[in-house]
């Protein structure tokens, strides 16, 4: 995870970007000095549908025998700290005499750091799941308790030293749960097929 951001972190030296075209919407990534900017751009007008590798400002494809001269912009701005989210509304003419175009932007700013911050817990809790995953299964195979590792060879069913109940296989608890069942119903295993019990009146 370190790489990735470090790997990000270098591109952005060079601004470069990656866009992902539709036929009325655009998505761009890109790593820029500071943070790594999302940006997504949806046009009323049409566009050619295909990836595409930028370098500098986020740009997209304008119609210009349909697009004219811009005549409106508004803009939100959402700050905390070095991140932040942006939406831009524009209105531009239309030079074939119908409804003004619109582009509408949403952009995301994310900081390297808090790149760092976000990702790197999640490789280490899993590495952390992973090696009590490994100590535990050690343990019971050498006839330990899970949680303690207290020799349980002479104690099977419950832990003396912390209380915890081993921990058995698939096969002994279905038949622990089989047995159980059987004497509800009043039958016993025998030596070949079963016993019943009846008792008359």
């Amino acid at each position: 995870m370190l790489v990735t951001v470090a790997s990000w972190a270098w591109l952005g030296r060079y601004e470069q970007s990656t866009a992902y075209v539709r036929p009325n919407s655009q998505i761009q990534i890109g790593a820029f000095p500071r943070a790594i900017i999302i940006d997504r751009s949806v046009v009323t007008w049409p566009l050619h549908p295909r990836w595409e590798a930028r370098e500098g400002n986020f740009s997209i494809e304008v119609d210009r025998d349909q697009v004219g001269s811009e005549t409106g912009k508004r803009v939100r701005l959402y700050t905390a700290g070095d991140a932040a989210v942006r939406t831009i509304t524009r209105t531009f003419r239309n030079k074939t005499g119908g409804p003004p175009h619109r582009r509408t932007e949403l952009g995301l700013w994310i900081p390297y750091w808090l790149l760092l911050v976000v990702t790197v817990p999640l490789p280490l809790w899993v590495a952390t799941i992973h090696r009590r995953r490994r100590v535990r299964a050690g343990r019971r195979a050498r006839g330990l308790c899970e949680q303690c590792g207290y020799d349980l060879r002479a104690t099977p069913g419950r832990c003396p030293e912390c209380g915890a109940n081993a921990r058995s296989g698939l096969f002994a608890r279905l038949k622990s749960l089989f047995g159980r069942e059987m004497g509800r119903a009043g039958i016993e295993p025998a030596t070949h097929g079963f016993s019943v019990h009846c008792s008359t009146s």
